[in-house]
């Protein structure tokens, strides 16, 4: 999996609007590879016998 430049964690704080400091941004792009890392892991997953849903938990509905 390829990881994210020192300039694209740049680019993704400067859309989310944050304000980091040199420090801030090393910590930033460490932590979003962390998440490209974990996803990749996940794709790995054999999810063909796993039907889609479109919310992850159940929803309780409460009758009057």
């Amino acid at each position: 999996m390829a990881t994210l430049s020192r300039s694209d964690g740049e680019h993704v704080a400067h859309l989310a609007r944050l304000g980091l400091s040199e420090v801030e941004l090393g910590v930033f792009e460490g932590q979003l590879n962390h998440i490209l890392d974990q996803y990749a892991v996940l794709a790995e997953l054999d999810t063909e016998h796993i039907a889609p849903t479109a919310q992850t938990i159940e929803r309780f509905v409460r009758l009057l």
